[in-house]
């Protein structure tokens, strides 16, 4: 090859070089030549949310109270406790809004979108009632795990992910806190159970294993024990009847069942009186005022007898019996 067409292949080669680096740029990180775009509803990063309102297909309005959140029933004098997990999910959904997910901004588009009055409104609110976020959300994006939403008093259209429709226009009683106890199985530690005059205590042990320590000792049936333990790491009720003061059973329950965590920390869990509802008792959280509804199902196993949860003493049939020893003919040397 000659020099001047190798001097010309460098060149054009360098050339080639330059523009890769100027324009494809192969050492920023990916992703780098997005915006993240602003927050939609900088306020409600600014403020605790405290009350939300929604208008929609459900009705919902939830305010936080004494550091807890409740949640409106079907009439002005019901109150319920609100599922708080549920409400900062919501909350959460439309503090991700981003306005770099414009998809439109013509008025004339907002029906084809469903960010007009037959979306859902949902406004939430300081505790000095100052309006953080007010908005609408429409229809589903392609993926379904999005929907459209357009603050209101603007034209834009936003892509809003986090499925934030059901995250706001729930049913009340979708909202409801519907779980008397809730925590990790694994830091469950102790179980006592007080049913018909007797107390059972349950021991965690190693490897899922759960012991007895009274009234008798030994190691509980390995299915019961994850039944137990389940049922009580998600008690869940049937229903809340809401705050009540007169008695339900509760200073002489069908059963105490008494949760003490892996922290030192003990929970104490009632079990009233048989309900309307046929196959219903009442239950609450002692040091709690609400009172709930559970299916007699839900505590079947909380309620066996001591027979039943131990596992069976050992067959002596099953132990090798103490043989006597082989014997041998001796012989004996001429």
């Amino acid at each position: 090859m000659k020099s001047k067409e190798f001097t010309v292949l460098i060149a054009t080669l360098a050339v080639l070089v330059i523009l890769l680096l100027l324009f494809a740029n192969p050492f920023k990180q990916p992703g780098a030549h997005t915006t993240k775009g602003a927050p939609l509803f900088p306020a409600l990063l600014a403020k605790e949310p405290a009350r939300i309102e929604v208008d929609g297909a459900n009705d919902v309005a939830v305010w936080k109270h004494d550091d807890e959140w409740l949640v409106a029933g079907d009439t002005e004098e019901e109150v319920f406790p609100a599922d708080t997990a549920g409400v900062y999910r919501a909350i959460r959904a439309a503090q991700a809004a981003l306005t770099k997910d414009l998809v439109s901004d013509n008025p004339e588009k907002q029906a084809l979108f469903e960010v007009d009055s037959s979306g859902a409104m949902v406004r939430i609110l300081a505790s000095d009632s100052t309006v953080l976020a007010d908005f609408v959300i429409g229809k589903s994006g392609s993926d379904y795990a999005t929907n459209y939403v357009r603050p209101q008093g603007r034209n834009g259209v936003y892509l809003v992910g986090d499925r934030i429709k059901s995250q706001f226009d729930r049913a009340g009683r979708g909202l409801r806190d519907m779980f008397l106890f809730k925590m990790p199985k694994e830091d469950i530690a102790r179980i006592d159970l007080t049913h018909a005059d007797t107390l059972i205590s349950l021991q965690a042990g190693e490897n899922g294993n759960w012991e007895m320590v009274a009234p008798r000792q030994g190691m509980v049936k390995k299915d019961l024990a994850v039944r137990i333990v389940n049922t009580l790491a998600n008690f869940r009720a049937d229903d809340v009847v809401g705050r009540e003061s007169n008695d339900k059973g509760f200073e002489s329950p069908f059963i105490r069942v008494g949760v003490v965590v892996r922290d030192g920390t003990d929970h104490t869990i009632l079990v009233g009186d048989t309900t309307a509802v046929e196959g219903r008792r009442f239950a609450r959280v002692e040091g709690r005022a609400w009172v709930y509804e559970i299916g007699a199902y839900r505590i079947e196993t909380l309620t066996k007898p001591v027979d039943e949860m131990l596992e069976p003493p050992p067959d002596p049939s099953d132990s090798l019996a103490v043989s006597e020893p082989a014997s041998f003919p001796m012989t004996l040397p001429d």
